[in-house]
């Protein structure tokens, strides 16, 4: 499985990386970059089989860790260049950590904390990266005067980008959906919007404008103090 993890500079994409993969941080002082980290997921049921079958070799299921690099200087934006966007195509879902915490000594990208337009932001950049892709390929169909249900289903798709909604809201039929499957749609794949909380936010309830947000475009949505957690992976086992 491969998951993408973007967001906003100063957002702690990089401590919620660093957190899962137990990798430092990279720089990207020169430009955007994609930082990869692989982790096995632990299983005790498979640890019990292991012991009981004492197979060769043991496998574990594998995830994935993308992490996107934005240079400190860009303001704004969640990096999405086209090299980027190629690679995080890729990911079966994306992780969105999001600023929700105050740290004088972090310097947010728009001046000031403010989650929910952080969120929404993010969305935007998404939906866009999505409608420019599929206004390309509608640009080919017609120069290839091509006709027929794949170019309906991407006809569907501008529509409704346009509109500012996520394609895993659009209601397709089995045909539809696997006729824009392999365009690798980035507001189709699952989306977990990650708050990365202070530690006076932990256990705290979720402000209830960003629930009913996340609830209408169908995210997941979880808190995450990245600081805590990073500082806990570094610890011994």
């Amino acid at each position: 499985m491969k998951v993408a993890i973007i967001g906003l500079a100063q957002s702690g994409k990089t401590s919620v990386f660093a957190s899962l993969t137990g990798a430092q941080p990279a720089s990207a002082a020169k430009g955007h970059e994609i930082q990869v980290g692989n982790v096995k997921v632990p299983d005790a049921r498979l640890d019990h089989l292991t012991e009981i079958f004492k197979p060769r070799k043991t496998v574990y299921a594998n995830v994935d860790f993308l992490d996107v690099i934005v240079p400190r200087t860009e303001q704004g934006g969640a990096g999405l260049t086209s090299e980027v966007i190629t690679e995080i195509r890729s990911a079966d879902a994306l992780v969105a950590v999001t600023a929700d915490f105050e740290n004088p000594s972090v310097v947010h990208p728009f001046g000031s904390t403010d989650a929910l337009r952080d969120i929404k932001d993010i969305d935007i950049e998404l939906n866009l990266t999505d409608l420019q892709q599929a206004e390309k390929r509608i640009r080919r169909m017609e120069k290839e005067r091509a006709t027929g249900l794949e170019k309906e289903a991407m006809m569907r798709a501008v529509g409704w980008l346009e509109e500012e909604k996520p394609l895993r809201l659009l209601d397709l039929n089995d045909t539809e959906r696997k006729l824009l499957f392999g365009y690798k749609f980035l507001t189709q794949k699952p989306l977990l919007q990650l708050l990365n909380v202070g530690e006076d936010k932990i256990g705290k309830p979720v402000d209830k404008a960003i629930m009913e947000y996340a609830a209408e475009n169908h995210h997941s949505l979880m808190q995450y103090c990245a600081e805590i957690e990073r500082e806990i992976s570094e610890l011994e086992p």
